[in-house]
């Protein structure tokens, strides 16, 4: 099934006999059956939540010109209330209009605010613990080409980020990398202060809608702006 609303059809077509579900849990597939209850119009119903779609406010992290694969937000993109990756049937990424933008306190991350323009980037093929992945559709002759640094060439020090969230195009901001290792998880290996004055006066710091930003050293890509602390 795909939708709500195709749930919802099939159940109803149940008459109110017991319906068989077919699920997937922690990987493993399963089977069980419900007998469903007729709700105040008489429609039967099985007393589950189906979310079919999700979406959020990132940033495009790379284009591979070669193979046309992006990376983008450097996490997976979670349900709100289960606080798992989605698994990801397929999905869009589009350009998005940033309205406002809510500065980082002690204790609130803050947050970008803004909306999706519907002028699609790429198809979303993967969601997972690292980022979203898949293929872009957009122009990729304006981007800077840039190699990609091995764990061992990073280095603590002033690198920058790039980001479009002051300007409607993209920019550099100066960053400190504190720590560089010693740090178990994968997708926190870099410790990052932002530095740059017109980006802390305007954010305070990293907020919410900056994963993904790409991070910069010695004129090599060194990582992605993942988390807030």
């Amino acid at each position: 099934v795909s939708s709500v609303e195709q749930v919802d059809a099939l159940i109803a077509e149940s008459g109110g006999e017991a319906v068989t579900l077919e699920l997937t849990r922690e990987g493993a597939l399963q089977t069980v059956s419900v007998m469903p209850i007729l709700d105040q119009n008489h429609m039967p119903r099985i007393g589950i939540w189906i979310r079919d779609r999700a979406q959020g406010l990132g940033t495009l992290t790379f284009v591979d010109p070669a193979s046309g694969m992006f990376g983008a937000v450097g996490h997976g993109i979670s349900d709100v209330d289960l606080e798992t990756v989605l698994p990801v049937q397929d999905g869009l990424i589009t350009e998005a209009k940033i309205r406002h933008l809510v500065k980082g306190e002690k204790g609130e991350p803050g947050e970008v605010e803004g909306s999706l323009t519907g002028i699609v980037s790429g198809r979303v093929t993967k969601n997972t613990d690292m980022g979203v992945y898949g293929t872009y559709q957009g122009d990729v002759s304006t981007m800077q080409s840039l190699p990609i640094a091995l764990r061992d060439d990073i280095t603590e020090g002033e690198a920058v980020i790039y980001s479009d969230i002051l300007e409607d195009t993209v920019r550099a901001y100066t960053v400190q990398i504190e720590k560089t290792s010693g740090i178990p998880v994968f997708d926190t290996g870099l410790v990052v202060t932002i530095t740059d004055e017109r980006l802390l006066n305007a954010t305070g710091g990293v907020i919410q809608g900056m994963s993904g930003c790409p991070l910069v050293k010695d004129g090599m890509l060194i990582g992605a702006v993942t988390h807030v602390f």
